[in-house]
């Protein structure tokens, strides 16, 4: 889980470090290591966000899924800057509080490829 400042330094490090081993060059590996970096200070609050890094043989692709168990959601300008950098992003908030409760799901996602 991510929950402190740290956490989303340890993030920014390992998803470049990831991104590497997964043959992205360098360039790609800097804007995926400044989108996570950016939307884990947006996200940061006191509830925990959690990340899954998945690789994809073919074809190649590196999958990042952010999640989290409450209702905030990034910033239009955070969500505006990762995707200029990874136009591949896509961001679903939870459901609304107006949904019957027992297809209410808390939380949101975002998923970059």
């Amino acid at each position: 889980p991510l929950t402190t400042e740290h956490d989303i330094f340890t993030l920014r490090r390992n998803a470049k470090s990831i991104a590497e081993a997964a043959g992205l060059d360098n360039r790609d590996q800097v804007r995926l290591a400044t989108a996570l970096s950016e939307l884990g200070r947006d996200l940061l609050r006191p509830t925990a966000m959690t990340a899954t890094f998945a690789v994809q043989e073919r074809p190649a692709t590196l999958r990042v899924l952010l999640r989290w168990p409450d209702n905030r959601a990034p910033s239009p300008s955070s969500l505006a800057a990762v995707t200029r950098l990874l136009p591949q992003t896509r961001y679903e908030p939870a459901p609304s509080a107006l949904e019957p409760a027992s297809t209410a799901i808390t939380g949101g996602r975002i998923e970059i490829a």
